[in-house]
């Protein structure tokens, strides 16, 4: 998967793009909601301990605050407020309630424990609040958290050195976090669903653009006949349309030019083989040690090389429609090897050959042409007694015909034109082997190919398996 988006810009963009958008979405929603529950629970908790604050406070008695005396353990003062907290907190419900001066020292407090004279720090937090406070009004605490658990504290200014402070549990708050949690984690999981889903998308806008890919590099490789992808719609299909235009336009372009250079090379042929068999009349009427007779040798060598130009014109431009069939390989290379006899005593190579699979789907005769070429290009390339092997192998459901050799190699430059008409760099020839090959592998469903090797090269011919 990672592959495929690496090698399309607009599928991963698509990806990366929708995945992103709906990410940020989807967490604005997670972290909008979390917040939203949480406000809301929070100004009914303070809503709620304003209320039981300001109750508390409207039923505690104000006149004996300044006789509270925290250093005095049976302090009467200290004892009542005690005793009317702890009725108060037991009647409201609430977790406790205390009083304090505004050095923030516990005066009496509800709970079991006695913690008066005591200072609670955690009232230091609230101090702003709690001294911008007039008298008889209200206000809470930001929750806290206390032995594991949340409160949320009121408060009431009782007179100008004292206030009451309420403490309510505020448990609820951590299963709005916990609430919290899963908000996160279905942004997660909906992101990583996201992501599948712009996959999917990706993969729906792709999979009809690499068809058009693949309809247009068969049109590079003269494949005319190629049908236009089928499942294809919308704006891709206005597309596909132009192309498959294009196609029949390139295609009647084709069989244009193949009918004028047939016509042409039959225009030229028929004249010279009147030429050639005029000058072999004469050359026969001569005598032989004569000059004319040398001279005509030299004319009918000539029309030889013109009439095997124009038939080498005739196999590119117009190659004779294939009959594959099941071809013995070791024939092949026998017969080869026969035609090609003269060059193979000149250079006398050293011939390896490896034959895993004997048999190969592929036109007869054609075959043959195409290995009589590489093997005649390997004597060219190769010093005297240098080496070519050939191999013949099967495998990932296609066969492959190699023919290597240890001659000078193909230059980087060269590598990319080898298969092009007319190129070559032999002193000698058209420049249209390797190009009728390339055309042939085309008609029989195969794939020509070369590549250089620390010494010399290798030319591939891929056959797929499932032609037959």
């Amino acid at each position: 998967m990672l592959k495929s988006l690496k090698k399309s810009y607009y599928k991963s963009q698509i990806i990366l793009t929708f995945s992103l958008l709906t990410a940020l979405m989807i967490f604005g929603i997670a972290k909008t909601s979390y917040n939203f529950v949480k406000k809301t629970y929070l100004e009914q908790l303070s809503e709620q301990v304003q209320i039981l604050t300001q109750l508390i406070a409207n039923q505690t008695e104000t006149k004996f605050l300044d006789f509270i005396n925290t250093e005095t353990e049976n302090s009467f003062a200290k004892n009542f407020y005690r005793k009317t907290l702890q009725d108060l907190t037991q009647k409201t419900k609430v977790h406790s309630a205390f009083i304090f001066s505004e050095k923030f020292v516990i005066l009496a407090n509800s709970d079991s424990i006695d913690f008066s004279g005591k200072v609670e720090p955690r009232l230091l937090l609230n101090r702003k609040e709690i001294f911008e406070l007039e008298q008889n009004n209200f206000t809470t605490s930001l929750p806290f958290k206390a032995n594991e658990r949340w409160y949320l504290w009121g408060f009431y200014r009782l007179s100008e050195t004292h206030w009451l402070g309420v403490q309510e549990s505020a448990n609820r708050l951590e299963q709005v976090e916990e609430f919290g949690e899963y908000f996160w984690w279905f942004g997660g999981i909906g992101i990583v669903l996201t992501f599948l889903a712009g996959w999917l998308l990706a993969q729906t806008l792709s999979k009809p653009i690499d068809k058009l890919v693949h309809f247009s590099s068969e049109l590079e490789a003269g494949k005319f006949n190629a049908q236009i992808p089928p499942n294809i719609k919308g704006e891709l299909l206005i597309l596909a349309k132009a192309m498959d235009k294009m196609r029949e336009g390139l295609s009647n372009k084709q069989k244009e030019k193949e009918q004028m250079l047939a016509q042409i090379a039959h225009e030229i042929q028929n004249p010279l083989g009147g030429i050639e068999l005029l000058a072999g009349l004469v050359k026969e009427d001569s005598a032989k040690d004569s000059q004319n007779s040398i001279y005509l040798e030299k004319i009918s060598r000539e029309i030889s090389g013109l009439k095997s130009l124009i038939s080498s014109y005739l196999n590119f431009s117009r190659p004779r429609k294939p009959e594959p069939q099941n071809v013995s390989i070791p024939k092949i290379i026998e017969e080869s090897f026969e035609l090609l006899k003269d060059k193979i005593e000149i250079k006398k190579p050293k011939i390896q050959l490896e034959i895993e699979t004997e048999k190969v789907y592929f036109d007869e005769q054609q075959l043959r042409q195409i290995l009589i070429n590489l093997i005649s290009n390997s004597l060219y390339s190769i010093q005297t007694e240098g080496q070519i092997k050939i191999s013949c192998t099967e495998k990932h459901n296609s066969t492959k015909l190699e023919v290597t050799d240890n001659g000078n190699g193909i230059s980087e430059l060269d590598s990319t034109k080898i298969f092009e008409p007319f190129f070559t760099n032999k002193t000698e020839g058209t420049g249209l082997g390797l190009a009728i090959a390339k055309k042939i592998c085309i008609e029989n469903n195969a794939e020509i190919s070369v590549k250089n090797n620390s010494q010399g090269c290798t030319f591939t011919i891929k056959v797929l398996r499932n032609n037959k």
